[in-house]
C-alpha cells in the first residue's frame, strides 16, 4: 500500500490498519510513511507539555519553516532556552509519533500478524539543533547530525531479537536485507548489500558509507567515511578523537587515508550516477515542496 494522506501520524496509522483489515488472508507489502517527525514542528500540546512544562520564552508552542529560515538568517536571534524549546518540539513530535506507532504495533499483534511479519523502521535524514550553525534543519550538510538514522528490523519469529549490528551500513542496503530475509531475489541495479550475514555474525570486509548532496552532478557535495575517519568534501576529520567533527586535520595530515578514502569513494560512486530528464513539477507539488522547506 502507499497512500498520501494528510493530517497526523495517527491519523496515517488508522487509515494503514484498515487497508490491511481489507487484505485479511492475503500477503501484503505495506509503506507506512510520515513527515511526522519533520519541520515545521506541530507536536500535540500534551506531549510538549511533558517534556517542557515550564518554557516562558518568546517563541510558540509550533515552530514553523518561516521561523526556522529567519533564525538561521540572523534576523531572529535566540537563547540557549529558546534552541532548548526548539528540540523539545522536535522531540515532542517524536513522542507523538511513537505513540502511533505503537496503537500500530499493537494492533498487529492483537491480529496475530506481528509473529510473522518482517518490520523495517528507519528514517532519511537528521536534523541539527546548533551543532555546525545550523537550527532545525537539513540537507544543507553532510554532518553525522544529519547522516546517521535509526535502522530497526524485526525479522519474522523474532529471530535474532536483541542482536546490533556493528560497522557501517547505508539505506540502500534496506531493500535487499529485507528480500534476502524474505527469499525473493534483489535487482540487479541495487546498490546495497543484505545485512544478513552480519546479522548472523559472520565476519565481514570493513565498509565505507558515500553519501552526497541534492544538487546539478558538476556541484555535487560528497562525504565518505569508515568506522574511524571521514572525508566530507576536502575536510578530513578523526571521528575515533572528535566525533561531532569540530577539528578538521591541516590538508597536508594524514595524505594516506585521505588517498584511501577518496578511493573508496571512487568505487562507490562508480556507475551509480544515472541519466536522468528534466521532470516539471506542478504546483501543487511545489507548495508541498515549498511547506516543507525544499524550494524557496
Amino acid at each position: 500500500m502507499y497512500e498520501e494522506v494528510s493530517g497526523s501520524f495517527a491519523d496515517t496509522v488508522a487509515r494503514a490498519i484498515a487497508w490491511l483489515e481489507d487484505q485479511r488472508g492475503n500477503d501484503f507489502f505495506l509503506f507506512l510513511h510520515s513527515y511526522a517527525v519533520h519541520h515545521p514542528y506541530t507536536p500535540t500540546r500534551e506531549s510538549l507539555a511533558f517534556l517542557e512544562p515550564a518554557y516562558e520564552g518568546p517563541l510558540p508552542d509550533e515552530i514553523s519553516v518561516e521561523l526556522l529560515k529567519r533564525i538561521n538568517a540572523g534576523e531572529v536571534k535566540i537563547s540557549d532556552q529558546d534552541l532548548k524549546h526548539i528540540k523539545n518540539t522536535y522531540d515532542a513530535e517524536i513522542r507523538d509519533m511513537d505513540a502511533a506507532l505503537g496503537s500500530f504495533l499493537s494492533w498487529l499483534k492483537d491480529e496475530g500478524l506481528y509473529e510473522n511479519t518482517l518490520l523495517v523502521f528507519t528514517s532519511d535524514h537528521g536534523e541539527e539543533f546548533g551543532e555546525h550553525g545550523w537550527v532545525g534543519w537539513h540537507a544543507h550538510s553532510l554532518f553525522d547530525e544529519l547522516l546517521r538514522i535509526p535502522l530497526l528490523v524485526k525479522l519474522p519469529r523474532s529471530t535474532q531479537a536483541g542482536s546490533v549490528v556493528e560497522g557501517l551500513v547505508q539505506s540502500i542496503d534496506v531493500a535487499p536485507t529485507a528480500l534476502d530475509y524474505l527469499h525473493l531475489p534483489a535487482q540487479g541495479a541495487f546498490r546495497g548489500v543484505s545485512l544478513r550475514s552480519q546479522v548472523d555474525r559472520n565476519p565481514e570486509p570493513p565498509r565505507a558509507a558515500v553519501s552526497q548532496r541534492d544538487g546539478s552532478q558538476e556541484s555535487l557535495h560528497t562525504s565518505v567515511r569508515t568506522d574511524r575517519w571521514k572525508l566530507n568534501g576536502n575536510a578530513l576529520f578523526d571521528l575515533e578523537n572528535d566525533p561531532g567533527e569540530k577539528r578538521p586535520l591541516a590538508a597536508d595530515q594524514r595524505t594516506d587515508v585521505r588517498r584511501q578514502l577518496r578511493a573508496l569513494q571512487g568505487n562507490a560512486l562508480r556507475g551509480r550516477a544515472v541519466p536522468a530528464k528534466p521532470v516539471e513539477l506542478d504546483e501543487k507539488t511545489r507548495a508541498q515542496l515549498r511547506a516543507l522547506g525544499y524550494l524557496d
